[in-house]
């Protein structure tokens, strides 16, 4: 009980000489706190499956304070319905903490519990992880994830949803090892680097579609690529050294023809540059063999002239051989045919003369 004020009861009245003192009395405030707990808002409590929590959750503690009636005999009553605090199982759970002080005011407030399991994930960490044969970066990113994975099962406090993360993040890295690419990316840049005509060699094309698959498929195997990186880098080294040996025979067609052009030999030689795949090489031959045709086949004379056209004929044209001086510009073989027509009438003027001389006689 607590002593809030204390006063004089004064009475004045009828037959009284002055003030009278009549009593002295005190005053009692009842406890209307409720008992209060420390901590006041207990935090979430995270723990690990089949490992007793039972000193953990007693922690929390109630108090009535200095002017108060006390908490009662019972203490702080820890209510945690369906949680095992000896043998907890995972999953989430409320515990509700409870005090009345003996003027039966009561408190409570409530607290968190996840139990958590790292069943899964410490499994993962059991099977055997072979990183040989990868590529440093996926072989890196493995043994990483791998070593949080074991830093998270030996932290008892690691809330389930780190614990699935852990989980996840492991199993992708071991999903995401990959063979060393070091000598497949090497075969890449020297297809890359290589002519055109290597790329689009029909062998040459399905080696870098097979080693293309093999390089982004999960599950293959480092000899598995090593072999179809070989036989990409074989495939271009073939499709080069074929087109080298086309350009060399190329090129000794193309001297024998030089050292005796003939239009024969050309056609032959034609059909030799034209093997060639290399655009460059091709060109260069090609500039030499069209220097040789154009050697062989010099351009044709010019035409002569067109006649002019032939007047209508007139009476001074009749005769042949006028016809034959008109035609000044004819072909060779018109004035030949012109020629027999002047001595056909040459021969009947002939014959015309020995009429007229008959006549006169």
């Amino acid at each position: 009980m607590r002593i809030i004020a204390a006063a004089a009861v004064v009475v004045s009245g009828v037959g009284l000489v002055g003030p009278q003192l009549v009593a002295h009395q005190a005053y009692a405030d009842a406890d209307t706190t409720a008992p209060v707990f420390t901590p006041a808002k207990p935090e979430k409590l995270v723990a690990r499956a089949g490992r007793s929590i039972a000193d953990a959750v007693r922690t929390v503690a109630a108090n009535d304070g200095a002017d108060g009636t006390g908490v009662n005999s019972d203490g702080v009553v820890i209510d945690a319905k369906n949680l095992d605090l000896a043998n907890p199982k995972p999953g989430t759970y409320t515990i509700t903490y409870r005090a009345v002080d003996n003027a039966n005011n009561k408190a409570e407030v409530t607290r968190e519990v996840e139990i958590t399991t790292t069943e899964k994930l410490e499994a993962k960490l059991a099977e055997p992880m072979v990183l040989d044969g990868y590529s440093p970066h996926t072989r890196a990113e493995a043994i990483s994830k791998q070593v949080i994975a074991r830093a998270v099962v030996a932290d008892e406090t690691s809330p389930q949803a780190v614990i699935d993360k852990a989980l996840q993040e492991l199993q992708q890295a071991i999903d995401d090892l990959r063979v060393d690419h070091t000598d497949y990316d090497k075969a890449k840049q020297e297809l890359a680097a290589a002519p055109a005509y290597v790329a689009a060699d029909k062998d040459v094309t399905a080696a870098a579609t097979e080693a293309d698959r093999l390089a982004n498929l999960k599950a293959t195997t480092t000899p598995e690529l090593a072999k179809a990186t070989k036989a990409l880098t074989t495939a271009i080294a073939t499709a080069i050294q074929e087109d080298q040996a086309r350009q060399k025979t190329a090129t000794q067609a193309v001297d024998a023809l030089e050292a005796k052009p003939d239009l024969a030999l050309l056609a032959t030689t034609q059909a030799v540059v034209d093997t060639v795949k290399d655009n460059a090489a091709k060109t260069a031959l090609q500039r030499r063999v069209d220097a040789i045709r154009t050697a062989l086949q010099p351009q044709q004379p010019r035409q002569a002239a067109a006649a002019p056209k032939t007047a209508a004929h007139t009476p001074e044209q009749a005769h042949p051989v006028a016809a034959a001086l008109a035609e000044t510009g004819a072909n060779l073989w018109l004035l030949g045919g012109a020629g027999t027509a002047l001595v056909g009438g040459a021969i009947g003027l002939w014959r015309h003369r020995n009429k007229l001389f008959k006549r006169e006689k």
